[in-house]
């Protein structure tokens, strides 16, 4: 994901002069090459992430289109009270691009995880949270964020992830994807972990079990009307993040249902009010905190005997 957003960073400045890329002392690999191009229109400000979103303000409200990226750790909590304040409080038009969703930066400790940013971020007022599922969502899930008016925080991967299109798909602010039909239970998931939930829905219609997939890769504003006519159709939801389930996906699913008239039955998969002390290949971090596929088909089974 992170390569194929860099790609396409190149390509958008050359849209349009408003666009403005913002670093953080980010690992861009073709960041030279695009400061040689777009001189006035690329700032490395270094390890200064408050700085950076404060300036981003005020790019902003000269009318420029400030695109923030760095560590998604490093935006959602260091610079929050920048992104509160000087971004969301003023409803200015900053996008603010946090790399390594989840726990992708594997090898870094818990200091550079993205497990609590849904939770943080999407409390803010008009800021609109988007999380693609794998590279080819990445574009036009990112053009739609460019073209909305206010401000955005978009969830990016690092590297190695699962390909689960074919082609480009359609995004559209506010709308899920539901990949696999069902109607025996709901599986919700964001980011690139959806593919693990793909093979594990797999393994559940293998046994009998049909199970229907969504992609939520808009976590504000929710997709209410799919959740709630998806809810009232299977009776279980199942929500599967790389994430905090506690004010996560599972917590802003289960605020819906709760204010809904839809009675149905819920389980929340992620990290469970704990940090990832695990070290090494991010396969291995899932697998420590139980979001492997086989490992989600199993709660998922247990759920459903329950």
């Amino acid at each position: 994901m992170k390569k194929t957003f860099e790609t396409a960073i190149d390509h958008l400045l050359s849209l349009d002069k408003r666009y403005v890329l913002l670093l953080a002392d980010s690992d861009f690999e073709k960041y030279e090459s695009v400061k040689s191009k777009y001189q006035h229109r690329c700032i490395n400000f270094g390890i200064a992430e408050n700085n950076m979103v404060t300036a981003a303000a005020a790019i902003a409200k000269d009318g420029m289109i400030p695109i923030v990226y760095t560590v998604g750790a490093f935006l959602a909590y260091r610079a929050y009270e920048s992104i509160r304040d000087d971004v969301c409080l003023h409803n200015l038009n900053v996008k603010i691009v946090g790399m390594g969703q989840g726990v992708k930066i594997n090898n870094f400790g818990p200091t550079h995880h993205s497990t609590e940013d849904i939770a943080v971020l999407r409390v803010l007022p008009n800021l609109t949270i988007i999380s693609p599922a794998s590279p080819l969502e990445v574009v036009p899930a990112f053009e739609a964020a460019v073209l909305h008016e206010g401000p955005v925080y978009f969830r990016l991967g690092k590297a190695f992830e699962e390909e689960i299109y074919s082609e480009p798909p359609k995004f559209q602010i506010g709308k899920w994807n539901v990949l696999e039909s069902g109607t025996d239970i709901t599986l919700i998931s964001t980011g690139n972990i959806i593919s693990n939930v793909l093979s594990a829905a797999k393994k559940l219609n293998e046994s009998g079990v049909s199970a229907e997939v969504i992609n939520a890769s808009t976590l504000k504003p929710i997709d209410k009307e799919c959740l709630i006519n998806s809810a009232r159709k299977t009776g279980k939801v199942v929500t599967v993040e790389e994430h905090q389930v506690n004010g996560g996906l599972g917590g802003a699913v289960s605020e819906v249902l709760a204010t809904s008239d839809v009675n149905a039955r819920m389980e929340m998969i992620g990290f469970n009010d704990t940090f990832c002390m695990t070290y090494g290949w991010h396969r291995d971090l899932l697998e420590s905190y139980g979001l492997s596929a086989v490992q989600i088909f199993d709660r998922i089974k247990v759920f459903m005997q329950k």
